[in-house]
């Protein structure tokens, strides 16, 4: 039969890899005396173009095989000359190679080679170029293309006759080894076998189609099922399969369609396909029905309803559970989908608790059903409920309350309810035996996420030396408060400070300072940050004693400069200056508070670092010239450092006599005196800092 009209593909068929087993599948169009570079059929074209086979080694300019980097693709009419098509190697990386697959097909290519994951099964293939070790993937015209197996020309036109060559390009961009092709015509004339059904299924949720595709010989690698629902509408692809199942002497390919309904006609046809897209001529239709679900009705009067000391419970009604194996409970957070098996029930049972469930949620649920021989009925509709607690959470426990650099520190630990709303603190000026619902103290917090056990109580109006007392609520997701936890009391009357930093330390190099310290918020939780601190280390004044009178701490004075002028995050006990290169250098850190108070200096810490000195030109000379005496030298790396120059005479002291850029390469003492003997040597001045000596040089004027 022919095609219909308006043929349309589906995405679960678009999407599926196609990857033909063995050596055989992804070399069959590949005669032995091409590895032998004769001449012979080494093109295919295809709608898609005319496929090349590029020698079947997987190269690049990132991995070159015996020196190879690229094959080069030419072509010519017969009889005409040979122009290029491309330079064709593989992508250069495993990123570059697997973005170029779908999903599915990533995970093939990964599973074909046997491998862990993509960085392994990349380095497998860099390892193991040959296609004899790939033929496993090569079947994917994206994994053929991507690693340089195939070229592909997709400029041929109908009634065109080329010939192509494919030649060894190597990375100076010699060209060798070229292998030809015979002439090929645009579109091809290929011929496949008739493809015929060899035998049908039908199941309550799936059909199984089989096609006997030739034998042994055939030029079919792989079939597409197209398939349409009762006998009229359009036929639309849902499957494409490899030609690998063998019976005898033939080949049969398999195709199993799940995505039907049960108690339906389905009609199916193949289309046989080689291995570059060339389709062959349609099987003729066949019909399949898939098996009703007959006798397994689904349950009626289904109803969710939240129990607010329970869950959510179901419950239904089921007119036949003598025809039931089992009833299967499906939880969604919504409506269309999501659905996930929460419970399997017997056919008895008429009701089901759903105790996992959290507060102040809806949940959606759906029924399904197995029947006796298997069959999976199709699932109820859905049906949903809203779970509200009644139960208040526990207080929390061990509260107590500290003096703060900005008030008062009130703590607490959790009490281990899950799926609270938070927490809130109250206070009041009452002793602590008169809190109570009744007399209620006044709320001085927001609603606190539960994660937080800390609350910094700093209002404006506590006095210094009242005493104050506070308690805590943890929140339900529901709104409701638990009852008040034990009351804690406390009266400020000196303001503690923030902690000191401890344990800085670091190093300098040419990136500059890197500096580490001790994360002080484990010592109190009112570290909110950090400053970070330099000055000379030659020059200012010292850092006395601050208002805590330890030795080496103290407020920062004005010899310090402040690098944060944000402070840093009160987890980023880590710094790195790079406006400080060279030099020595001294650093401190102070702690900040949650209300912007400052702690002392810590202990300072001095850091230094100088370059090391440059070495001496290279390839000194002295030669007398008629001018004078001309030094030379060799080019140096360092273009922007400059030579000085010095001599002396036997018994006297040397002296610089030029200073010149080390780019000059050479030198002219137009002051060599006739008839005398000199001594000269060469130094490397760089960043103000001069190296050490040359060798010395002599020569008499």
């Amino acid at each position: 039969m022919s095609a219909p009209v308006g043929l349309r593909r589906v995405g679960r068929a678009a999407a599926r890899a196609l990857f033909l087993g063995g050596l055989g599948a992804a070399l069959a169009a590949v005669p032995a005396a091409v590895r032998a570079q004769s001449a012979d059929t080494i093109a295919f074209p295809s709608p898609r173009g005319t496929y090349v086979w590029m020698k079947g080694t997987v190269v690049s300019p990132a991995h070159p095989v015996d020196g190879v980097v690229a094959h080069r693709l030419e072509r010519s009419r017969p009889g005409g000359d040979w122009e290029k098509v491309a330079d064709v190697s593989a992508v250069p990386d495993a990123r570059s190679f697997f973005s170029r697959l779908d999903s599915l097909t990533r995970r093939a290519v990964v599973g074909a080679l046997r491998q862990k994951d993509e960085a392994a099964a990349w380095d497998y293939i860099v390892r193991f170029p040959g296609a004899d070790s790939l033929a496993a993937v090569l079947g994917n015209d994206d994994v053929r293309l991507a690693l340089g197996v195939y070229g592909l020309d997709p400029s041929p036109r109908d009634g065109e006759t080329w010939r192509y060559r494919v030649s060894d390009v190597d990375a100076d961009g010699n060209v060798s080894n070229p292998v030809m092709s015979n002439a090929v015509s645009f579109p091809p004339e290929v011929r496949f076998d008739t493809v015929t059904s060899a035998r049908s299924q039908g199941a309550d949720s799936a059909t199984i189609t089989w096609w006997y595709v030739g034998d042994r010989r055939t030029r079919a690698k792989t079939v597409e099922v197209w398939r349409r629902e009762g006998r009229t509408g359009e036929f639309a692809m849902v499957d494409s399969v490899p030609v690998s199942v063998l019976a005898g002497d033939s080949l049969l390919a398999r195709s199993e369609d799940r995505d039907v309904v049960p108690g339906a006609l389905y009609q199916y046809y193949a289309v046989p396909r080689d291995l570059f897209f060339n389709r062959g001529r349609p099987s003729d239709t066949i019909s399949v029905y898939t098996v009703p679900l007959a006798g397994a009705l689904l349950p009626d009067s289904i109803v969710a309803r939240g129990v607010d000391t329970l869950g959510v419970v179901l419950t239904w009604r089921l007119e036949t559970p003598d025809k039931i194996r089992t009833i299967q409970v499906f939880r969604s957070p919504t409506q269309d989908t999501g659905y996930v098996q929460v419970a399997e029930l017997p056919p008895t049972a008429t009701s089901w608790v759903d105790a996992e469930v959290r507060p102040m949620r809806t949940y959606w649920y759906r029924l399904g059903m197995t029947g006796l021989r298997g069959v999976v009925a199709p699932r109820s509709a859905a049906v949903f409920a809203y779970f509200r607690p009644a139960l208040a959470p526990s207080p929390p426990l061990a509260v107590r309350a500290d003096t703060a650099a900005a008030g008062f520190r009130i703590r607490w630990v959790s009490a281990g309810d899950a799926d609270l709303a938070g927490y809130r603190v109250y206070r009041t000026d009452a002793p602590a035996e008169a809190v109570s619902d009744s007399v209620r103290p006044t709320l001085v917090s927001p609603l606190l996420p539960p994660s937080d056990t800390v609350f910094v109580d700093s209002a404006s109006d506590l006095a210094a030396a009242r005493r104050y007392t506070w308690a805590v609520k943890a929140v339900g997701p529901g709104g409701l408060e638990s009852e008040f936890s034990n009351p804690a009391s406390a009266s400020r009357t000196v303001t503690p400070p923030l902690p000191v930093p401890t344990g800085l330390s670091g190093y300098a190099d040419e990136q500059g300072a890197r500096l580490t310290w001790d994360d002080m918020t484990a010592a109190d939780p009112l570290v909110n940050g950090y400053l970070v601190l330099r000055r000379d280390a030659g020059g200012g004044r010292a850092v006395g004693a601050g208002a805590g009178g330890r030795a080496g701490a103290g407020a920062p004075d004005a010899a310090w400069d402040t690098l944060t002028a944000v402070p840093l995050g009160r987890q980023e006990n880590r710094y790195r200056d790079t406006t400080a290169v060279r030099g020595a250098w001294t650093y401190a850190v102070v702690s900040v508070g949650v209300t912007g108070e400052r702690s002392d200096v810590s202990a300072p810490l001095p850091l230094s670092w100088m370059p090391p000195p440059p070495p001496p030109p290279s390839g000194f000379r002295a030669q007398a010239v008629p001018e004078g005496v001309r030094v030379s030298w060799d080019p140096a790396a360092d273009s922007a450092a400059t030579v000085r120059i010095y001599r002396y005479e036997r018994g006297g002291e040397a002296a610089r006599i030029g200073e010149v850029p080390s780019g000059d390469l050479g030198y002219l003492d137009r002051t060599a005196r006739l008839g005398r003997r000199y001594y000269y040597f060469l130094t490397t001045l760089a960043d103000g800092v001069e190296g050490p000596h040359s060798v010395e040089r002599s020569a008499r004027k």
